[in-house]
């Protein structure tokens, strides 16, 4: 596969013949490799069978039309009859973890935030006929109560919040917008890992999905904030959501379990592994049982 890959960049002038190239190599559901040009991340490549890799290039391509350096750029799609490879510019980036962010990373994100939801709404709406949203929360807890029954005690009706999750827009959402699919370069955001773009329209799932991760999916956590604010610049970060729609918090906090269950029965749908239904499934127990 790296010849191939080689061959690939060669091919198209992204490299000198020749030049010397240096990979760092990850393999899953599909191989992911770093290329590195003068000790510098040069390029992101995946590699795969037919049909695996091409839509999330597909998308990047999109989505950064839209989204400008909020996305890396994609450079490069190749098809054989037995694989595919997908070239992305590498973007060296510090990963962004809310154990240890500083005031320049929490101003950094914050703005980064504000700027995807922003371009999001004028790049991203949908146009086409999309049912209501409630009606595709149904359908979505119709599905995880069946895949989890041991939820359905915490899954009440009204999740929707009444007509309050009809009036968001529908906005193509990322899809897994958790801390770890994001990096900060320089004091830029940039969002990595597109495979589930296009699954959602939902505005704010992509928001609520990087709350809850970033309060490590933690129910007491989670209500402190919507109890208290606190902290802070995770309730700016709410703030800034809502301000564009003319959204009240409290809506967004009452339709927060219904983003979630839009964002496990994604998962589901996807067959992901174990841990992250099951943190999302407990962070859903837990705040109906702190309510």
């Amino acid at each position: 596969m790296i010849e191939h890959l080689r061959d690939a960049l060669t091919a198209t002038g992204l490299v000198g013949t020749g030049q010397p190239l240096y990979f760092n190599i990850y393999t899953g559901r599909t191989c992911v490799v770093q290329v590195f040009v003068d000790d510098r991340l040069g390029f992101v490549a995946k590699l795969g069978k037919p049909g695996s890799v091409e839509p999330e290039y597909r998308t990047t391509a999109r989505t950064a039309a839209a989204l400008g350096d909020l996305v890396p750029e994609p450079l490069l799609f190749q098809r054989t009859d037995s694989l595919e490879i997908a070239i992305w510019r590498g973007v060296e980036h510090m990963p962004i973890d809310p154990r240890r962010w500083s005031r320049r990373q929490v101003s950094a994100v914050r703005h980064g935030l504000a700027l995807y939801m922003e371009r999001g709404l004028s790049g991203l709406s949908v146009d086409d006929h999309v049912p209501p949203h409630a009606s595709t929360l149904d359908q979505a807890l119709t599905r995880v109560r069946a895949a989890l029954p041991h939820l359905d005690g915490f899954l009440p009706d009204g999740l929707a919040g009444g007509d309050a999750i009809n009036r968001l827009p529908h906005v193509w959402q990322h899809g897994d917008f958790w801390y770890g699919n994001l990096g900060l370069c320089g004091n830029s955001l940039v969002v990595f890992d597109w495979e589930d773009f296009g699954e959602v329209t939902l505005h704010g799932h992509d928001i609520a999905v990087f709350l809850a991760s970033t309060l490590n999916f933690a129910p007491r956590t989670v209500k402190i904030l919507f109890d208290t604010g606190k902290p802070s610049y995770l309730d700016g970060i709410i703030s800034d959501f809502c301000r564009p729609l003319g959204m009240d918090r409290e809506d967004f906090v009452r339709l927060f379990p219904a983003f979630l269950v839009v964002f496990l029965d994604l998962k589901l749908q996807r067959d992901y592994g174990g841990l992250v239904i099951r943190l999302m499934a407990d962070l859903l127990e837990g705040l109906h049982r702190h309510r």
